[in-house]
């Protein structure tokens, strides 16, 4: 197998991802995404092995491709998305190394279009660095025409496929793209291939195309609608001379996981106290200030802060809280609970306070 030097590219591709436009947050946003890459393909030596006895052996040069995938990050399974893939990959043979030993130039093509369910895991550091994980199954579409010498070997079928992905993605600030660098090893069952000598058909020579697999390196972009937050509910600042509170003033914290707006089932347990005191008439109102640690940036956790805030407001509604008795705000990362350099993930500072004022009991 024919090799290209990588050099140039590993070069581009460690220049594009230290570059300082790439200072976000990492992971993929809960939601919907799409993406797509080019890739360099090393296609493996290939047997052909046949039915008459003997096998040939064809290598096969470095070979190009491209993939196109759908997918959806889960917000209830921090970390995981799956997603359907379709890609291409395209290998020209070099030489054919016979049963005799002998050593013939090749032409033709080994091409495989593959269709993909796969399962991705990101794993999260606190940086715009997401290294992640996977794993797909599904189909490959194996088309080879092959020849030498006088021998041509044409195959066209349909076969079980697999892949094992590992990669590593980074977010382009204030934006909803990531770049994605990986490396998949692809394979399929043996295919089935048809024989041809001298332009004449030799069943007596037909057999299976075995090794179909490769490794491949891809550099694509991904383009993540969760990334750009649904509209959230007009907030309210409450300046503090607006509200006599209480110097006792009841308060509550429930806190989130890293990147996430959804409640944890300990949260849900503590705003149904609160929305249990709030209809006892014990209290009226409720002032609602979403928080975030500080990683990722500060226009991104603004965002994120009011979607756990809307999130712990949209609870006590279903709860039985009227809405007009909750006021939300959006503190980001700048009120931490416990004080941090920017950059860190700290767990106590992802949370939304509740506080109960007005404390006139219902009648």
């Amino acid at each position: 197998m024919k090799t290209l030097p990588l050099s140039c590219l590993v070069v581009a591709v460690a220049g594009l991802l230290t570059s300082p436009v790439f200072a976000a947050e990492g992971g993929t946003p809960p939601g919907f995404y799409v993406g797509g890459g080019a890739l360099a393909s090393f296609q493996q030596d290939a047997d052909a092995k046949l039915t008459a006895g003997g096998k040939d052996k064809v290598d096969l040069n470095t070979g190009w491709g491209a993939s196109a995938s759908a997918g959806y990050a889960w917000e209830d399974l921090p970390g995981f998305r799956t997603e359907a893939e379709v890609a291409y990959r395209s290998s020209a043979a070099n030489k054919v190394k016979d049963t005799t030993g002998t050593r013939y130039s090749a032409d033709g093509s080994l091409d495989n279009v593959n269709l993909f369910v796969n399962g991705v895991y990101d794993i999260a550091t606190g940086t715009p660095y997401t290294p992640y994980v996977g794993a797909g199954v599904g189909v490959a579409f194996v088309n080879s025409d092959v020849k030498w010498d006088t021998t041509k070997l044409k195959a066209n079928d349909t076969r079980f496929a697999y892949q094992g992905i590992v990669g590593v993605s980074r977010v382009i600030e204030n934006t909803p793209w990531s770049v994605t660098l990986d490396y998949r090893y692809v394979g399929a069952l043996n295919s089935s291939y048809k024989a041809e000598v001298a332009g004449v058909r030799q069943p007596a020579l037909d057999g299976k195309l075995t090794d179909n697999t490769s490794h491949n390196v891809m550099l694509g972009l991904r383009y993540a609608f969760g990334s750009t937050p649904a509209p959230v509910p007009e907030l309210y600042y409450v300046p503090p001379a607006a509200v006599a509170v209480p110097a006792a003033a009841p308060s509550y914290v429930v806190f989130f996981d890293f990147n996430k707006s959804v409640l944890t089932p300990e949260a849900k347990k503590i705003l149904a106290d609160v929305a249990k005191t709030v209809k006892a008439g014990k209290k009226a109102k409720l002032n609602v200030t979403g928080h975030t640690d500080t990683a990722g940036t500060a226009a991104y956790n603004k965002k994120l802060s009011a979607r756990r805030a809307s999130a712990v407001k949209a609870e006590l509604v279903r709860l039985g809280v009227p809405a007009k008795e909750i006021r939300t705000a959006a503190a980001g990362e700048t009120a931490p609970l416990v004080p941090t350099t920017d950059g860190v993930r700290e767990a106590q500072n992802r949370r939304a306070e509740l506080v109960l004022i007005c404390g006139k009991d219902k009648k």
